[in-house]
């Protein structure tokens, strides 16, 4: 944790930074609407004493950190994000797809993962075939096996993607 940590600041020379965890009941709220929600995973408790250990380093080193027992650090990150000046550039660093939907003129999301990648709106469209902001509708209609989320069956990245680009959200694709 604490070489990528090192290895995202090098790479970011960001100002501020701030690192979002998730607790073993972050979750309950979406289960309660998709009880499979995310029931492929389950962290064990020698992980959970490591999330620990990196938090106090992070205290340590002076670096903002929050985890909630009722938000998904996802929906801690989004808030964060949103809450910022605009004249503030926001990195976001996760390999979570679901987070593209924040990106815009403010936002980019960096991908630590392999080489780190940077996407902006463009390359978002580039890779997804739709704007960021249909990110999330997207996932709905091609699911997301991470999260168990079923999705709509025989629709994938490229077909929700056509439909998305022709009918704009999942209202248009429904009328």
């Amino acid at each position: 944790f604490m070489l990528q940590l090192e290895r995202i600041v090098q790479f970011t020379d960001a100002s501020h930074m701030a690192v979002m965890f998730d607790s073993r009941t972050a979750s309950e709220s979406r289960k309660k609407t998709l009880p499979k929600y995310k029931s492929n995973r389950h962290c064990p408790d020698e992980l959970v004493h490591q999330f620990q250990k990196s938090q106090e380093a992070l205290s340590a080193l002076g670096y903002h950190w929050n985890q909630s027992d009722h938000y998904e650090a996802d929906d801690l990150i989004a808030t964060y994000a949103r809450r910022q000046p605009k004249e503030r550039a926001v990195c976001i660093v996760s390999t979570d797809k679901d987070l593209l939907q924040l990106v815009d003129d403010q936002v980019t999301l960096l991908s630590p993962a392999g080489r780190y990648a940077t996407m902006g709106k463009n390359e978002v469209m580039e890779k997804w075939g739709v704007r960021p902001d249909q990110m999330g509708y997207l996932i709905a209609l091609m699911g997301d096996s991470a999260d168990v989320i079923p999705g709509v069956p025989r629709i994938g990245q490229k077909r929700g993607a056509a439909l998305l680009q022709r009918y704009e959200d999942l209202e248009g694709i429904m009328k």
